[in-house]
């Protein structure tokens, strides 16, 4: 059993309908997020920046937030789309598709249609709240550097003094699953959700401090469980899962 902050699975949950096909909806589309690849453009504080040259594109799209859990500007690809006079889509989050309000001009290309809004939304606002605590704890931690600015979303990205693949190995032998991107060295990456709790953000956060200094972390707590938790109530699994299950 392992405690899981990957963020690596893109499928989505049964009962999330990503759609419509962007890619059979519009057979020529200029891709503009990093999330899609190939992607031409650059981050900055990742951040995507659009680079307005080449092929006048049918549709712009981007992830929100984007996979080092940096929110887009929104606004900014809606002016963009006016320019153009293309499609402007944005992939959400399906765990905050209750949360992100799109400026006008854009759709959104991710729908949970037999969600609970009120559910979804204490969800989403709970993994936010992980993140942010997560996020605290980790600048705690010793050599970590923050390359996202503009954090919005549930993942929390980080660079460390050591590379990526040394960090996920040790973490790994004590149970945490995280992501990370070989083509930028020692960045790693943490997903959370509202399942992860106190003593999981915790502990994970005192592994890699482990790490960092030269020490055997200790074993973090798997999400998996041979007995209910103590906190069940304060879940309210019962009707999360529904959600999360499509009915």
């Amino acid at each position: 059993m392992t405690a899981d902050f990957s963020g690596t699975d893109m499928t989505l949950p049964p009962g999330i309908v990503q759609g419509p096909q962007v890619r059979d909806e519009f057979p020529t589309p200029v891709w503009w997020s990093p999330s899609i690849k190939p992607s031409q453009h650059l981050l900055v504080g990742g951040r995507t920046v659009w680079v307005e040259s080449g092929v006048r594109p049918a549709a712009v799209v981007v992830a929100h937030p984007n996979r080092f859990g940096c929110g887009e500007d929104l606004a900014g690809l809606s002016n963009m789309a006016d320019r153009y006079g293309a499609e402007g889509w944005v992939i959400v989050d399906p765990l905050l598709t209750a949360l992100v309000h799109l400026p006008a001009r854009l759709r959104s290309a991710t729908s949970w249609p037999e969600s609970n809004e009120e559910i979804l939304t204490e969800a989403g606002l709970r993994s936010l709240q992980a993140a942010d605590g997560l996020r605290r704890r980790l600048q705690e931690a010793p050599g970590l550097s923050w390359p996202v600015q503009y954090q919005a979303g549930r993942t929390v990205t980080c660079i460390t003094p050591l590379t990526a693949t040394t960090v996920k190995e040790a973490l790994s032998a004590v149970g945490v699953s995280i992501g990370g991107e070989g083509w930028w060295q020692g960045l790693v990456t943490f997903t959370v959700g509202w399942w992860h709790r106190r003593d999981q953000l915790d502990g994970l956060a005192a592994a890699i401090t482990a790490v960092l200094t030269g020490r055997g972390p200790e074993p973090v707590t798997a999400d998996t469980f041979d007995r209910i938790p103590d906190d069940l109530p304060r879940r309210r699994l019962n009707r999360i899962m529904t959600n999360l299950r499509g009915g």
